[in-house]
């Protein structure tokens, strides 16, 4: 066990998937200010995602399928059959990118599965601070917005709805909206364990990230986080 440990904590694939939204942010910063593109998440990551998942798979035995693994076989198939039955422009390059960027992130669900309690939870924990900080950048930006908070958008144009929620660094609400969201669940899965003892650290994310997810203004991930609590 404890060798399998030092194996995912030494690799390289294991530091990149575990420091997720750090990433995420970094890039956000290139993007927002330097004009940079999201090479680092549309390319690095993807492969970073395949090449964890085929680690994994070696390391450890095959395990029984249940339904959600039934479910994930179904939509690859349904996505190669629908590439082989139709046609149409630039078909190949869609293709390409579908790999590289859907069924890339469907990896991570049989890497969640296959790791244990421990190592699945840390991605949740290194997400924490950057998720924090970038809403608190994000909520001052919200009331006080500066020029490049709007020309962060994607299409860089004030009349945009998207302008109207708050989405601090990133391009659109969506990383930081679904990302506190999960965070509010592995925060109340962690009080509800640990029989609600008052952790100071959690307290202060929890009144940031809902603060958060109301300015972001999406029902979805304002859903999710009920259904969490």
């Amino acid at each position: 066990m404890r060798n399998t440990l030092k194996i995912h904590l030494s690799s390289l694939p294991y530091f990149i998937y575990s420091n997720y939204f750090w990433i995420c942010t970094i890039n956000a910063i290139l993007v927002c200010f330097f004009g940079a593109k999201q090479y680092v998440i549309s390319i690095l990551y993807p492969i970073v995602l395949y090449v964890f998942a085929i680690q994994l798979f070696v390391q450890k035995k095959r395990e029984g399928s249940n339904l959600f693994d039934l479910l994930i076989i179904f939509i690859l198939l349904s996505d190669v059959v629908s590439w082989v039955v139709n046609s149409y422009p630039h078909q190949d390059m869609l293709v390409f990118k579908h790999i590289m960027g859907p069924v890339s992130y469907m990896f991570a669900y049989y890497i969640g599965k296959k790791q244990t309690n421990y190592l699945s939870n840390q991605i949740f924990e290194k997400a924490l601070l950057p998720t924090f900080l970038t809403s608190i950048v994000g909520i001052y930006c919200f009331f006080f917005p500066p020029k490049w908070y709007y020309m962060a958008m994607s299409n860089g144009e004030y009349s945009s709805l998207e302008a109207l929620r708050l989405h601090s660094i990133f391009s659109s609400p969506y990383q930081l909206a679904y990302m506190c969201c999960l965070l509010l669940g592995y925060i109340f899965s962690q009080q509800f364990q640990n029989r609600f003892k008052i952790d100071k650290r959690h307290v202060c994310y929890i009144l940031i990230f809902i603060f958060t997810l109301l300015f972001c203004m999406m029902r979805a991930p304002m859903v999710g986080t009920i259904i969490f609590f």
